[in-house]
């Protein structure tokens, strides 16, 4: 399955104080084009910037509905509060809430959103880490605690690291990649492009794009050295393209070398490679 591009969806940031309007829209496209994504569900928020409206006090019969009708439910964390700065296994970013920390604390904030979610009739085996970072002590304690799979890792297809499946999640907003993909999207932070993105990309995807339980019955692999090497190399473009897209001097110098013509601006550019190369790792050192 490898070399078939498939993706799936997860909804991060579920809760009853979220950006009900936006949750109300999405729900709608997907229902339109009849794909069923994975929503993410905090057990205990704590964290303030997911406050947007008055929480819903019927948030958990309408989970319980979407569950009942198909869509794939995962604990996204226990508070949502980050308490280290640690980046965890795929250091995507430099916080965490969990990754870090001593293993009996992870498994505790774990096994008590699992807790919660059960009280409220949310079944539960999927794991949505916060931020995407979590390390070996919380995959050690999500198999303790029944989960099977994560839906992170940053390779084409899914494998297996300390007995819990890893389901990739590579970006962040809609498209394809080689192999399988799930696309991560933040309901509270969309603007009306995102919807709009989203609605073209199902119209014109819609055979590449799967319910996310589908792939929970998906073939994995072992994660062996091809799988290593594939993560790796991905990791590494995500940090260029980051640096590339958030560096001043870097996006100021593609301005100035922009032409119409596309080879006077590719010249441009390559003579202008090894300046640019001293003035950035000059700037690097003088901060």
């Amino acid at each position: 399955m490898s070399g078939k591009s498939r993706c799936a969806f997860r909804l991060d940031d579920i809760t009853a104080d979220m950006n009900w309007n936006h949750f109300n829209r999405i729900c709608g496209i997907f229902d339109r084009y009849q794909v069923k994504p994975l929503l993410g569900i905090v057990p205990d928020c704590r964290d303030g910037h997911l406050h947007v409206e008055e929480a819903d006090r019927g948030f958990w019969d309408r989970m319980r509905a979407l569950q009942e009708k198909g869509y794939a439910m995962a604990q996204h964390g226990c508070t949502h509060v980050y308490e280290t700065t640690d980046g965890g296994l795929l250091g995507l970013n430099p916080f965490s809430e969990f990754a870090g920390l001593p293993y009996e604390i992870q498994e505790e904030k774990i096994r008590r959103g699992k807790q919660i979610l059960q009280k409220q009739g949310i079944y539960v085996t999927i794991f949505m880490a916060p931020g995407h970072t979590f390390d070996r002590n919380t995959l050690k304690a999500l198999k303790k605690n029944g989960f099977t799979h994560i839906t992170d890792g940053y390779s084409s297809r899914l494998y297996r690291r300390c007995g819990i499946i890893h389901i990739p999640s590579r970006q962040s907003e809609p498209g394809l990649e080689k192999g399988t993909d799930t696309v991560c999207l933040h309901i509270n932070s969309m603007r009306e492009e995102d919807f709009d993105r989203l609605e073209r990309f199902l119209g014109a995807h819609g055979s590449e794009t799967v319910d996310f339980r589908d792939l929970l019955e998906a073939p994995y692999l072992s994660r062996g050295a091809g799988i290593i090497l594939e993560e790796k190399k991905n990791l590494w473009m995500r940090r260029i393209k980051k640096f590339v897209g958030t560096n001043q001097m870097l996006q100021e110098y593609l301005r100035k070398t922009a032409d119409a013509d596309r080879k006077s601006s590719m010249r441009k550019r390559i003579r202008g490679l090894p300046r640019l190369a001293w003035n950035i790792l000059t700037g690097v050192r003088k901060k």
